[in-house]
């Protein structure tokens, strides 16, 4: 993989669906509200009943086209799942067509799609990427976005779980470990493993202190997997071998570090309020005519005053501008 920072930021995001569970990866953004959304707005579009192409943009495991297949309005169309990440597209089931690739630059004709969606997708990419997609969308066709929003939920989340994992990293609690366990995998004189042990000590005081200070989110919760995987080790070491250890310790770290920047990329996709107008502008530019926009509210949250994110539905007029 190449280090140019657009294929390291795919590569966080592949690393994502190498390494969750399947069924974890699957529930992924799964909040009911944006459920909700996806249900009531598909099923009003003017589509035809079959023959038409519906294209999810960053599709992963098939956030969107897994709503569309329970509509009996959208089933019988041909639905193409399209995504940067392979391992997200095997998890499709619902008879959706994988196509890998990058959104910068789309392998589908222009107006190929009667409908062409997306959830979050911009995290990927950008705005300007976002909106040249839209050259997909056939004459009397729609697209669906959900983006990112400033200061919203997501939004918020996200920078508590970044900096929370970030502080993680930074505490010598990992390497400590990793230090203790290979002391003692390595037999080294009881003074060293001493010395490593009292260290390793300290370091879990600090550690143990901030996860309990710590807010229930899901940084929280891959710190205590983190955590109790550690402590699984260092209560019996003679289970494991030495390149397993190092093994572990050196794929954890990656796996901490690349959460970290899936976090902060999230942050940085988010619109603020003048930038989510500027979109509706450019894509009325591109001969749209928006039919519905603003804020989605996650109702089962005890704030409600705070959305999660934005949603925008547009449809291209029937004379596509040239």
């Amino acid at each position: 993989m190449s280090d140019h920072p657009e294929s390291q930021q795919f590569e966080e995001w592949r690393r994502f669906w190498k390494s969750e569970q399947p069924e974890a990866a699957r529930k992924a953004i799964k909040l009911p509200s944006l459920f909700q959304l996806w249900k009531s707005t598909l099923e009003q579009l003017s589509l035809p009943s079959k023959g038409s192409v519906l294209l999810e943009l960053g599709a992963a495991a098939g956030s969107v086209s897994r709503i569309a297949s329970q509509i009996p309005s959208l089933s019988a169309n041909k639905m193409l799942a399209f995504d940067a990440s392979i391992e997200a597209l095997a998890l499709l089931q619902n008879g959706e067509s994988a196509v890998v690739g990058d959104i910068r630059r789309l392998p589908f004709a222009t107006h190929c799609a009667k409908l062409v969606t997306s959830q979050f997708a911009v995290e990927y990419v950008d705005v300007a990427s976002m909106l040249a997609a839209l050259d997909c969308v056939a004459p009397g066709g729609y697209f669906v976005y959900v983006l990112h929003l400033k200061q919203g939920a997501i939004d918020i989340e996200c920078g508590i779980n970044r900096d929370l994992v970030q502080t993680f990293i930074n505490s010598d609690f990992l390497s400590a470990a990793n230090r203790l366990l290979c002391s003692a995998l390595d037999n080294e004189t009881d003074t060293d493993q001493r010395f490593k042990a009292n260290a390793f000590k300290a370091a879990l005081g600090n550690t143990e202190s901030a996860l309990l200070k710590a807010p229930e989110c899901q940084g929280r919760d891959t710190l205590l997997r983190v955590y109790n995987a550690v402590a699984d080790m260092i209560e019996a070491p003679a289970a494991f071998s030495r390149p397993e250890v190092v093994r572990w310790f050196d794929s954890t770290s990656a796996e901490l570090a690349s959460y970290v920047a899936r976090m902060s990329q999230m942050q940085n996709a988010a619109l603020s309020e003048d930038e989510l107008s500027a979109f509706s502008d450019a894509a009325i530019a591109r001969g749209f005519t928006i039919l519905r926009e603003g804020a989605v509210f996650d109702r089962s949250l005890s704030v409600r005053s705070v959305p999660i994110a934005f949603h925008i539905v547009g449809r291209r007029d029937q004379e596509a501008p040239e």
